[in-house]
């Protein structure tokens, strides 16, 4: 062998004219593949360390789910866990985890279904109360 295909194997060049492959690599089926030599490798999170903030995705999709199904009562319980979940993206997204605007978009749009839910149930008490009163005159005027 001369220095030029020493200097060429070294490389990661094989005689065929192919740049840059490595050696084959087999898969969890045995299967026989090849990488090319420019493919980035995948990058896995540091040992210890997350790297998601699903807390700030759960919060932000609890939160959007307290705005559409306003229950009375059920919303006003949504609207909390929600926010609180929400708030706790913020915190985790302020020491370096992903989508803090979807923490921030959480807390607010949970603030809003809380003020909501709030009203909603105060109008249901209130015309709930009525309703009683209307039955309960109706069955004493039959």
């Amino acid at each position: 062998m001369n220095q030029a295909e020493q200097s060429d194997r070294d490389a990661g060049q094989s005689g065929d004219g192919a740049v840059g492959r490595t050696e084959t690599e087999g898969d969890a089926r045995g299967h026989a593949k090849r990488r090319l030599a420019g493919d980035a490798p995948q990058l896995a999170a540091e040992p210890g360390r997350r790297c998601g903030n699903g807390v700030a995705v759960a919060g932000f999709t609890m939160s959007a789910v307290s705005l559409v199904f306003v229950l009375p009562g059920v919303g006003v319980v949504l609207a909390v866990l929600s926010g609180a979940m929400s708030g706790v993206g913020v915190y985790k997204s302020k020491r370096g985890a992903p989508h803090g605007a979807l923490a921030v978009a959480g807390v607010t749009i949970s603030v809003i279904a809380l003020l909501v839910s709030i009203v909603i149930t105060s109008v249901f008490a209130y015309f709930w109360s009525d309703l009683a009163d209307w039955i309960e005159n109706y069955e004493r005027n039959r």
